[in-house]
């Protein structure tokens, strides 16, 4: 027999609260390398004696730069928060350096302090920064980091410190990579970044625009993000998240938007103010394995504007606000081993997504649908097998849903709601086989399939 949906429920909330707890106690990267369970990953990056350029340069240069790729909001706060209307940024020219030469340049500059860093650092194409120690950057002094070359934290940090800014008190320091720029974070902590509604100045961003591309992958590995407001990586192609933790972010944990081919691994979020993982316009390919998500400020997971082929395997949401999972405009989504428990309204909502597979999933405790599907285009036909929807306050709500498919799907702890909507006439066809002993098939209308372009996935995605 099934376990009890209050059970599940139950255990859910003992993992959150242990989850809570072990990383409340992480504050440095060794912690967080402990919990991953092994050290740092190799190869290594080669060691190189420091041989690095710097200059001051103009930050208004820099800002426009940034313009190109990310547009223009929040860069008068970025100017205003600079002390006493300084326009200078220190800038890595060229060559090869490490943390200790950043602070010692700095300091002999008048730019170093008891918080840190004060003035914004600037990583040029062609150089690189290599940071194995704590980097902070002063709030009040207006610093953050950009990266147009290579920056590599290897059991390192960097840290926004400091009292907040005078002159714009929700300035918060950040990091950029924009353009040819790329990284590599391994047994990090990240911590206190990002302000503002521009995705360059989320607290974690990179943003690959303009005609070249980066040589190298941008990766996050074992790493705690703790307050930083979003992690957002825009045009990369093939990222690679995995082992990391998104803790007490304020805005959505993290955005992937106009990515290929991205891997989300292995990965915790806890207590996110926005979506816990949004995957947005046009992000194709991606790949999300084994996560976990609880306390979500609104959905666990939206995949929305033509994201089309996201995998979804092994995941569980607890405790969305909102809607558990959230597939909206993207085609060929393939859901398995997903745990929906609990969510606010709906748990799963499809819409307008064609070549889409539910199975071997739950969703349980939803304070509004199960499983919602709305809006899809004649003809579609949805696949549900071997699903459990169980404790919902209704299981399955429609509007337009086209054709459903259902096969070994288990609604015997359902009641006593089991369909709302245009399939509320298929209840009594439902409740004969609570158990999906018979495949079924559920249909009513769907919209115009001549409102939406041809489907964009091929056959091999399809499958």
């Amino acid at each position: 027999m099934a376990e009890p949906v209050e059970q599940i429920l139950s255990q859910a909330r003992a993992d959150y609260e242990d989850h809570a707890i072990q990383v409340a106690g992480i504050v440095s990267p060794e912690q967080m390398l402990a919990r991953a369970g092994h050290a740092l990953t190799t190869p290594l990056p080669q060691a190189a004696a420091p041989s690095a350029e710097f200059d001051l340069i103009d930050l208004r240069f820099i800002l426009i730069e940034m313009a190109r790729a990310t547009g223009t909001n929040d860069q008068l706060s970025v100017l205003r928060a600079q002390p006493q209307g300084r326009l200078k940024a220190l800038s890595i020219q060229k060559g090869d350096a490490d943390l200790s030469t950043v602070i010692k340049t700095a300091t002999d500059m008048g730019f170093y302090g008891a918080d840190g860093l004060t003035i914004p650092l600037v990583i040029q194409a062609g150089a690189r920064l290599t940071i194995a120690d704590t980097l902070m950057l002063d709030r009040a002094s207006g610093a953050f980091l950009i990266n147009f070359g290579r920056m590599e934290v290897i059991g390192g940090s960097i840290i926004g410190a400091g009292t907040e800014n005078a002159n714009i008190p929700e300035f918060r320091p950040f990091f950029t990579t924009l353009g040819t720029g790329s990284f590599d974070v391994r047994g990090a902590v990240i911590q206190s970044l990002g302000f503002g509604s521009a995705p360059a100045f989320s607290g974690f961003a990179a943003i690959e625009a303009g005609l070249y591309r980066p040589e190298d992958v941008s990766s996050i590995q074992d790493t705690l993000l703790r307050d930083v407001m979003s992690t957002q990586f825009d045009g990369l192609q093939s990222p690679k998240i995995a082992g990391s933790i998104f803790d007490h972010s304020s805005g959505n944990a993290l955005e992937l938007r106009q990515t290929q081919n991205a891997q989300v691994s292995q990965n915790l979020f806890i207590n996110s103010g926005g979506d816990a993982l949004r995957i947005t316009h046009g992000s194709v390919g991606t790949r999300v394995n084994d996560i976990e998500i609880y306390e979500a400020g609104l959905n666990g997971i939206r995949v929305n504007i033509s994201s089309h082929a996201t995998r979804l395997n092994d995941v569980t949401i607890w405790n969305a606000a909102k809607i558990g999972l959230s597939v909206d405009r993207s085609d060929c989504v393939a859901i398995s081993h997903v745990s929906v428990l609990f969510p606010g309204q709906k748990g799963v909502s499809l819409r307008r997504t064609r070549a889409t597979q539910l199975t071997d999933s739950s969703v349980l405790g939803s304070r509004n649908a199960g499983l919602f599907v709305a809006e899809q285009p004649d003809g579609t036909v949805l696949t549900l097998a071997r699903n459990r929807i169980a404790g919902n306050r209704v299981g399955i709500s429609t509007a337009a849903p086209a054709e459903i498919h259902l096969d070994a799907n288990d609604f015997s702890q359902q009641f006593p709601r089991f369909l709302k909507g245009d399939l509320s006439g298929s209840i009594a066809t439902l409740t004969a086989n609570l158990t999906g002993s018979a495949p079924l098939v559920l249909q009513a209308g769907g919209t115009d399939p001549n409102l939406v372009p041809p489907i964009t996935c091929t056959q091999a995605e399809e499958s």
